[in-house]
């Protein structure tokens, strides 16, 4: 209550330091400003307290600053931080860069699920695996993070802040195989005259390009940013692959992407790309969206 606090600050304020040194609960470092703390804290309920909302009594906590500490850090962390899964540190890691550098998340998590869905239903023809599947995805997650430097040449520029980003719980070959790959994902065939690409082994040179190849599509398939293509389907035949968008809205300009970044595909697989539209109705709202 506010008038034991102001009786206890009186006796504080008139003890000798010596004597505050004996009082249960202080420590010696605390005996000096002890009057100081116990004056401001009574000011502050004197002021804000029982003159403004009419409280007189408080109650005290058993934690200090150091536990405040500890529980902001928690809070301003994501749960997977603390996770004894590998990947979920890593796609935190991969989140939180992308957050910080403005990434449009809504499209680049959109292009992540096409990639992995183009990378499935291509299976027979990239035989890459589940490690490469991941690093395709967060590669599609950070592929834009270049703009937050500047648009052109971004990506150029999301290489870079991938290579110093410091990720949590990727080893270095694999944040050079990821920044790799982010700077491969617009046109133009990977050249080993690339720093990057040109200092990787020949079997994560081949990698990066199929995954590149894969990426480049999925990009292309969101080329509007405005999420017109729901999914896609692939067909795989000897000498040509059919893209398959299920859009519910025009997606002329999808098309015109996907056309646009299909190069590199056809050279690798050795198969023509043909994109087609299967154009279907838009979800209609049930009542209860209404």
């Amino acid at each position: 209550h506010i008038d034991q606090l102001r009786a206890l600050q009186h006796r504080i304020v008139r003890m000798t330091t010596a004597e505050r040194r004996r009082l249960p609960g202080i420590e010696d470092k605390r005996a000096e400003l002890l009057p100081a703390g116990a004056t401001l804290l009574l000011a502050i309920l004197d002021q804000f307290g029982v003159h403004e909302f009419g409280v007189d009594d408080m109650t005290v906590s058993d934690w200090a600053l150091r536990e405040g500490i500890v529980l902001d850090a928690v809070n301003a962390h994501d749960p997977d931080d603390f996770s004894d899964d590998p990947r979920a540190l890593r796609r935190a890691a991969v989140a939180g860069l992308a957050r910080r550098c403005g990434s449009d998340a809504a499209h680049s998590q959109h292009v992540a699920r096409l990639a992995l869905s183009i990378f499935d239903q291509t299976q027979s023809l990239h035989e890459l695996d589940a490690a490469d599947r991941e690093m395709l995805e967060y590669a599609a997650l950070l592929h834009d993070i270049g703009q937050h430097v500047s648009r052109k040449g971004h990506h150029r520029h999301a290489a870079y802040l991938v290579e110093h980003a410091q990720l949590r719980g990727f080893a270095p070959d694999e944040i050079e195989f990821l920044s790799t790959l982010v700077r491969h994902h617009r046109r133009g065939e990977p050249k080993t005259s690339e720093p990057r690409f040109g200092a990787l082994d020949k079997a994560s040179r081949d990698r990066v390009r199929k995954l590149a190849a894969l990426l480049r599509l999925a990009d292309g398939v969101d080329r509007g940013r405005r999420g017109a293509v729901d999914g896609l389907d692939v067909e795989i035949g000897t000498d040509l692959v059919v893209l398959r968008l299920q859009a519910h809205d025009d997606a002329e300009l999808e098309l015109w992407g996907v056309r646009r970044r299909r190069e590199l595909f056809e050279k690798i697989f050795h198969r023509e790309l043909e994109a087609k539209v299967a154009l279907r109705a838009s979800p209609q709202p049930s009542s209860g969206d209404i």
